[in-house]
C-alpha cells in the first residue's frame, strides 16, 4: 500500500508542482501541510470525507471549506486537493505534499540539511554555521540553505548533518565506534 501511495504521491506532486509559478510553491506546500495536518488531527473529519453514506458533492464541499481556510482565493489549489478526494487518493496527501516539497526545492535549488549536534547550539552558532556552509556549496548546486536543528545528547560531542541519503557523522560518538570496528 506504501508504494502505491508513493507512486501516486509522484503523480500528483508533479501536477501540482507543474501548475505552479515559482512565487506559489512555499505557499501552496504551507498549506498542503495545513490540510495534511488537520486530516490527521481530526479523524471524525477523516472518516468523513471517505464517508460513502455521505453524498460525494457534500465531501467535496467540506474539502473546498478547508482548502478556503488553509489558502483563501486559490481555485487551483482547491481544485487539486478536491480531485484527490474524488480519485480516493486524499490518504496520499502527506506523501504528496513531502514529494512536492522537495520538487519546489529542487527547482530553487535550496540544499536541505538535517544537523544534530551533542548540545543546544545558540542562535549566533547556528547562523554562524549556516553561513559557513552556504559559502561552501557552488552556487550551481544551492542558492539556499535549508538546516533544520536537532539535539541528541547521546553523541557525546560534534555533530551529524544530513543531505538526503548522504551522512556526515561527525559526532565524538561515531567516532568512538569507527575506531572500534578497526580495533576489531
Amino acid at each position: 500500500m506504501a508504494s502505491s501511495h508513493g507512486k501516486i504521491a509522484k503523480k500528483y506532486a508533479r501536477a501540482l508542482f507543474e501548475l505552479c509559478q515559482p512565487a506559489d510553491f512555499e505557499p501552496r506546500e504551507k498549506a498542503l501541510k495545513q490540510i495534511s495536518e488537520d486530516l490527521k488531527s481530526s479523524p471524525e473529519f477523516s472518516s468523513a470525507l471517505k464517508n460513502p453514506a455521505i453524498p460525494p458533492a457534500r465531501r467535496e464541499e467540506m474539502v473546498r471549506d478547508l482548502c478556503t481556510l488553509a489558502k483563501p482565493g486559490d481555485q487551483i489549489f482547491s481544485n487539486f486537493v478536491a480531485t484527490m478526494l474524488v480519485n480516493d487518493r486524499i490518504d496520499a496527501l502527506d506523501s504528496t505534499t513531502a514529494i512536492f516539497a522537495q520538487l519546489a526545492q529542487q527547482f530553487m535549488k535550496v540544499l536541505s540539511l538535517e544537523v544534530t549536534s551533542a548540545f543546544a547550539l545558540s542562535n549566533e552558532e547556528k547562523s554562524a554555521l549556516q553561513s559557513d556552509i552556504q559559502k561552501l556549496v557552488p552556487q550551481q548546486y544551492a542558492s539556499h540553505v535549508s538546516i533544520t536543528w536537532h539535539e541528541d545528547k547521546s553523541l557525546i560531542g560534534g555533530m551529524v548533518v544530513k543531505a538526503g541519503d548522504r551522512v556526515l557523522d561527525g559526532s565524538l560518538a561515531g567516532a568512538l565506534e569507527r575506531v572500534g570496528r578497526a580495533v576489531a
